[in-house]
């Protein structure tokens, strides 16, 4: 699930809609909500040729959020985790494997994330204070 300043945003509980890679984009200059996109991983190669191209399109310093529900890395080799190692400043990616927790608080373009979390069991929580304006990276 998603949730900004107590407000629950977007919620999943994976096996179907919301299964696989969800991201949710926030303009940095003035904390907008921008596009929720969520692209399953498990199912579908198409799914994750549009979540490259997705990936591609956010414009650099985007605050985005980013989470797997259920499983997202079936069909994730290691083209999709080098740009969002790249991307999102993922240092955690790489590690993922089936069925797993992976989340993300970062900006597109920065060399880390403001927060990230993987779990081999159980889910990742993350809970960080973001006041907009974001600083230019």
């Amino acid at each position: 699930q998603f949730s900004m300043a107590g407000r629950l945003l977007y919620r999943t509980n994976g096996g179907g809609p919301g299964r696989g890679f969800n991201f949710l984009t926030i303009d940095a200059r003035s904390g907008v909500l921008g596009s929720l996109r969520q692209f399953d991983t498990w199912g579908s190669t198409e799914a994750v040729d549009a979540m490259e191209d997705y990936l591609h399109s956010i414009p650099t310093g985007t605050l985005v959020l980013a989470a797997i529900a259920d499983d997202g890395s079936l069909l994730i080799d290691s083209g999709p985790r080098q740009l969002i190692s790249d991307t999102l400043g993922s240092g955690l990616i790489d590690h993922l494997e089936y069925q797993w927790s992976w989340a993300i608080i970062s900006r597109k373009g920065a060399l880390q994330p403001i927060a990230e979390g993987l779990r081999p069991n159980g889910t990742v929580v993350l809970r960080r204070l973001v006041s907009f304006p974001l600083p230019e990276l």
